[in-house]
Formats: C-alpha cells, structure tokens, sequence
C-alpha cells in the first residue's frame, strides 16, 4: 500500500478495529487519570506550602528526567521491539501507580 492509498483511508475504519481502539481508549483513560494525578499533586504541594515557587520547583523536577533522559533513551528505544518497549513501559507506569495508591513509594 503506498502513502498516498494510506492517506485515503478514512479515519473511521480505522476506528473499527477493535485492538487499536482497546489500545486507544484504554490510553485515553490512563492519560486522563495521569492528568488529574498531576492536578492533585500540584494541589497538595500549594495547600501544604502555600507558595507558588514550591509548585515550580515541583513542576520542574517532574519535567528534568524527561528532558535529559529523553534523547539518549531514544537512541536505544529506537533500536528494539517496540510493541515490547510500549508493554515494559506501560507495566512500569501501572506497578508506579498501584504503589503510589497505596501510600508507599515505588523505589
């Protein structure tokens, strides 16, 4: 199928595949629930401080390892499976989460 046959596809059909929209929907979920996590963290750490300045320190350090690890990370993801790279992170993300709802720390 060349690019232009694929650009033609219409965006429907693609919905009817049932494993891309369980993947799909189930992604939109955990986003979602990663968002309002972020909302009540950042919530916490102001009603706790009461100072903006704690917020952006908080906010900067959720953001720095994705910044510095992001590309060279990138050069190594780019060279394995990446239906395995996708599961192993999304195991990651769900065991970080079902530790943190406990109360407990992950690490």
């Amino acid at each position: 199928m060349t690019v232009e046959q694929r650009s033609r596809i219409p965006i429907l059909t693609v919905l009817r595949d049932i494993p891309f929209m369980a993947l799909w929907s189930g992604r939109a979920i955990s986003q979602l629930g990663d968002w309002i996590a972020n909302l009540a963290i950042i919530d916490l750490v102001y009603r706790l401080t009461g100072s903006g300045g704690a917020v952006g320190v908080l906010l900067m350090v959720q953001l720095l390892p994705g910044l510095v690890l992001a590309p060279v990370a990138g050069i190594y993801v780019d060279r394995w499976d990446r239906k395995r790279v996708l599961i192993a992170c999304e195991l990651y993300w769900w065991d970080y989460w079902r530790w943190l709802g406990r109360g407990g720390w992950p690490f």
